[in-house]
C-alpha cells in the first residue's frame, strides 16, 4: 500500500506539474512523486501480461491542483436530482463527471 497526502500544502511542495487532457478539457495536475508511481507499476506487473507491464512501465499518478482547475458537468446525463439547490450545474475536477463509476467484466472486455 502507498499513502499520498493531497492536502494543498503537500502539492504545493511537488515540482512536477502537467498539462492533463480529460475529454475535451485541460486539466492542471501535479505528479505526486516516484513510490506512488512505483506501487502502480507493482500492482499492474503482479495482473498482467508483458505487454501490459511494459506499457504501463513509465505510469505516474496524479493529483489535481485544487482551485486551478474545475469543470461543470455535461447536461447531457445529468439528472434533475443532481442539480444545486439554486438550480445551477454541478462542477467537477479531475474525475470525469461522476464520484463513482461502475463497470462489469464483460463491458471491460468489450471496450479492451
Amino acid at each position: 500500500a502507498v499513502h499520498i497526502d493531497v492536502t494543498p500544502s503537500v502539492l504545493s511542495r511537488y515540482p512536477i506539474r502537467y498539462k492533463a487532457g480529460l475529454w475535451d478539457d485541460v486539466v492542471a495536475v501535479v505528479d505526486v512523486g516516484d513510490e506512488a508511481a512505483q506501487f502502480v507499476q507493482d500492482v499492474v506487473a503482479q495482473d498482467s501480461d508483458k505487454y501490459a507491464r511494459e506499457a504501463y512501465q513509465n505510469v505516474r499518478v496524479v493529483s489535481l491542483l485544487r482551485g486551478e482547475t474545475d469543470r461543470p458537468l455535461d447536461q447531457r446525463y445529468l439528472p434533475p436530482e443532481a442539480l444545486t439547490w439554486t438550480g445551477g450545474i454541478p462542477r467537477t475536477s479531475l474525475n470525469d463527471g461522476f464520484p463513482v463509476l461502475v463497470a462489469c467484466e464483460a463491458s471491460l472486455d468489450e471496450l479492451n
